[in-house]
């Protein structure tokens, strides 16, 4: 009587039952939420305000960074779409000590035939060191840069 037949075969059945073992587990994880222990491109940042759109045609675009407490407040002051509802920002970094800080409109695209100037400030937690040049962009250009101190 043979259970298991050919010892090549058993090899690749065992092989696609493993697959597909590790793909139907990957699969049953939550998708609408990341848990607390999920790393993102978000993580540790943070909007603690926003003005929305307010008209104020002619003032410039700004960057400011300081450091307050564990965090860095970076405000920032620049021109959206009228159309943008909410701000997203997230962090990229890279090894050599560089990070940019992308505010990213939520809402319709930044191609809307009108502009508002917004003021808002975002905390960046336990992502950044003292060293680092932290690079803001917002609607594909660069606002400023900062070294951290």
């Amino acid at each position: 009587m043979k259970f298991f037949g050919h010892p090549s075969r058993n090899l690749a059945r065992y092989f696609v039952m493993l697959l597909i073992a590790a793909v139907s587990l990957s699969c049953s994880r939550e998708k609408d939420g990341a848990d607390e222990h999920t790393w993102t491109l978000s993580s540790g940042v943070e909007v603690l305000q926003d003005s929305g759109c307010q008209n104020a045609t002619g003032r410039p675009v700004s960057v400011d960074v300081k450091k307050e407490e564990m965090r860095y407040v970076v405000a920032v002051e620049t021109y959206q779409s009228c159309q943008s509802k909410a701000i997203e920002p997230w962090l990229t970094q890279t090894r050599n000590g560089k990070a940019t800080l992308v505010i990213q409109p939520n809402g319709k695209d930044s191609s809307a035939s009108c502009e508002c100037f917004r003021s808002l400030k975002v905390a960046i937690s336990n992502r950044l060191e003292k060293g680092n040049t932290l690079f803001v962009v917002a609607n594909s250009e660069v606002l400023g840069y900062a070294e951290l101190k």
